[in-house]
C-alpha cells in the first residue's frame, strides 16, 4: 500500500476535505494528483492495486517500467503536499487513536491492530511523535496480556526515544524564549550556553529535533549581531536546512513554529549585507508565501510578513532612494515600482485592520513607519503623505513609549524634507531629533543617515564647506564596517549626485 494511500485512509473527513480541496486549488494545472485522491478508498481495509490505481489516474493500463515510475512519483510528489495538514493540523492523525480505543473495546482487536500498523506507520514517517507515543503504548500494553514481554520492552524502549524527542523540543523553545525574549538581547555567555544546549541534538535521529536545533544555532548569533551569522559557514547551513525542508514538507513541526518563514527571515538577513539585490527580493517573496500558508495567522499578527516587509523596505531605500533626483520617476525600473506598489498594498492592509491598531499599538507604529518609507519612494505627493502620516504619528501617540522606532520615523522625517528640498523644516526635525534622543540609544545606521543627510542639506541650501567636512566625518564612521555598508551607498549616492566636494580616505 502506497503511503498517501495510508494517509488518505487515516484522514477524518474534515482533514480529507481540507486536504482535497488545498490540493484542487494549489494542483490546478495538474489534476493527476486531485485524481489520485479521488480514486484511494479511504476504507482502511480495503486494498487497492497499483494497476487498478494508475488507470482510475491516466485512463489506461501500466504496460512499461516507465509507467509505474510515473505513477510512484505521483504518488510520492501527492505525499509531499500532505505538508499543508502538517503546517496547519500537525496532529491530524490523533483521531486515529480514539478509533484504535473503539475497536479494542468493541472486541474487534485485528481491526484494531490493522488501524495502529498503518498509522504508526505514517505516524513515525511524519514524525508526530505524540500519536506514535500513543499507539506504541497500545501495542506494548497488548503484548503484556498475551505474554509477550520482550516485544513489549521493545516498544517501551520506542517510546522512551520518543519521549525525549519531546524533550528536546521542549528545552530548546524554553531556552529560547527564556533567555532571548524575556531577557532581550542574547550576550555572549548566552550563545556558549546555547550552542552546547543546541549542539547535544543537531545529530539527533530526528530531523524534526535536528533540524530546529541547527536552525536555532543560526539565529541566536543573529539575534546577538554575531559576526559569526554573516560568515559563508552560516549561510551555507541554512542552504542545507532550506534542502532538508525542501524534501520533507510533510513532516509534523510543532504548531505555529512558523519554521520556512524564519529560515527565510535570516536568509534574507544575511543577503541584505551583501546587498545582493535579486536574491534579498526572492527571499522576502518567500518569506510571505510560506506564512501565508499558515492558517493561524488568520488570529493573530502575521509577525513574518512585517518582518519581510521591513527587510525589503530597507533594501529598497538603500538602493532606490531617489525621490531627491529630478530624474527619478526615469531610473526606477518597472519591476522596483511594481514590489513597491505591492508592499505598500501589504501595509495599507494591516493599518486598516482595526485589532492591529487598538491591540498592537507598536507594531502598527512599525508598519506606518515602513509605510511612511514606502511613500518616500513615490512622487512629491507622496512625499508629503509621508511627512504628515508620521507628524500625525507623533502626536497621536507621544504617550506611547516607542523607543525602538524614533530614530526611523525621524529619518523618514528628515529624507522627505531632503527630497522636499524644504531646508527650514529640515533644520527643525534635525533639532526636535536631537532633544527628543538626548538621553536614549538610538540604532547608529540610523543616526549616522540623519547626521549625513543633514549635514548634505545644509550643504546644497548654504554652500558652506564646514558642512561637506562634516558629512565626510559621518562617511568616515562608516568605512569597513559592514553593517553600515548600506547606510555609506545611501549617502555617497546622494553627495555624488549633488557633486559635493569630497576626498574620501
Amino acid at each position: 500500500m502506497l503511503l498517501i494511500e495510508k494517509v488518505i485512509k487515516l484522514l477524518d473527513d474534515f482533514h480529507f476535505s481540507t486536504f482535497r480541496e488545498y490540493v484542487k486549488t494549489y494542483s490546478i494545472r495538474s489534476f493527476y494528483p486531485l485524481s489520485l485522491i479521488d480514486a484511494i478508498d479511504r476504507d482502511f481495509e480495503k486494498t487497492q492495486s497499483t494497476e487498478y490505481l494508475y488507470f482510475a489516474v491516466y485512463g489506461e493500463k501500466p504496460t512499461e517500467e516507465k509507467h509505474y515510475k510515473k505513477f510512484f512519483q505521483l504518488a510520492h510528489y501527492t505525499f509531499k503536499l500532505t505538508g499543508y495538514l502538517a503546517k496547519n493540523y500537525p496532529n491530524y492523525l490523533q483521531h486515529n487513536v480514539t478509533r484504535i480505543h473503539q475497536y479494542i473495546n468493541d472486541g474487534e482487536l485485528e481491526k484494531a491492530l490493522t488501524l495502529s500498523d498503518i498509522t504508526l506507520e505514517v505516524a513515525s514517517k511524519i514524525e508526530d511523535f505524540s500519536t506514535e507515543i500513543k499507539v506504541l503504548s497500545f501495542l506494548a500494553q497488548k503484548e503484556v496480556y498475551t505474554d509477550r514481554h520482550t516485544k513489549a520492552i521493545d516498544y517501551y524502549e520506542r517510546i522512551d526515544k520518543l519521549l525525549a524527542n519531546e524533550r528536546a523540543l521542549n528545552q530548546m523553545n524554553l531556552f529560547m524564549y527564556h533567555h532571548l525574549y524575556s531577557k532581550g538581547k542574547a550576550n555572549i555567555d548566552t550563545v556558549a550556553e546555547a550552542e552546547a544546549l543546541f549542539n547535544q541534538f543537531t545529530e539527533s535521529d530526528s530531523i524534526i529535533v535536528s533540524t530546529l536545533a541547527r536552525l536555532s544555532k543560526c539565529y541566536i548569533h543573529y539575534n546577538m549581531r554575531s559576526p559569526v551569522f554573516y560568515q559563508q559557514d552560516t549561510f551555507k547551513e541554512l542552504i542545507e536546512i532550506e534542502d532538508i525542508l525542501n524534501k520533507t514538507p510533510y513532516l509534523a513541526f510543532p504548531y505555529m513554529h512558523n519554521i520556512k518563514p524564519k529560515l527565510h527571515f535570516l536568509k534574507l538577513h544575511h543577503l541584505i549585507r551583501s546587498l545582493d539585490s535579486e536574491n534579498v527580493l526572492r527571499e522576502a517573496e518567500k518569506v510571505i508565501e510560506e506564512s501565508e500558508e499558515e492558517l493561524f495567522w488568520n488570529s493573530f499578527i502575521n509577525q513574518p510578513e512585517i518582518n519581510s516587509i521591513a527587510v525589503q523596505v530597507s533594501h529598497l531605500m538603500t538602493n532606490y532612494y531617489y525621490s531627491y533626483r529630478d530624474d527619478f520617476a526615469e531610473i526606477l525600473e518597472q519591476e522596483v515600482k511594481d514590489r513597491i506598489n505591492f508592499l505598500r498594498n501589504k501595509c495599507q492592509r494591516l493599518l486598516k485592520n482595526e485589532r492591529f491598531r487598538e491591540q498592537h499599538t507598536i507594531r502598527f507604529i512599525n508598519v506606518s513607519t515602513l509605510y511612511s518609507a514606502l511613500l518616500l519612494l513615490g512622487d512629491d505627493k507622496d512625499i508629503e503623505e509621508s511627512y504628515t502620516l508620521l507628524e500625525n504619528l507623533l502626536l497621536i501617540y507621544q504617550q506611547i513609549p516607542f523607543h525602538g522606532y524614533i530614530d526611523s520615523i525621524y529619518l523618514n522625517l528628515l529624507l522627505a524634507t531632503f527630497s522636499l528640498k524644504h531646508f527650514e523644516n529640515m533644520e527643525k526635525v534635525y533639532r526636535r531629533y536631537k532633544k527628543t534622543t538626548s538621553t536614549k540609544v538610538v540604532n547608529p545606521q540610523n543616526d549616522l543617515a540623519i547626521h549625513g543627510f543633514y549635514y548634505l542639506g545644509k550643504w546644497i541650501d548654504t554652500g558652506r564647506e564646514q558642512y561637506a567636512k562634516k558629512f565626510l566625518q559621518v562617511i568616515e564612521q562608516t568605512k569597513d564596517k559592514p553593517n553600515l555598508n548600506g547606510t555609506r551607498k545611501l549617502l555617497l549616492d546622494a553627495a555624488t549626485y549633488f557633486e559635493m566636494p569630497l576626498t574620501l580616505a
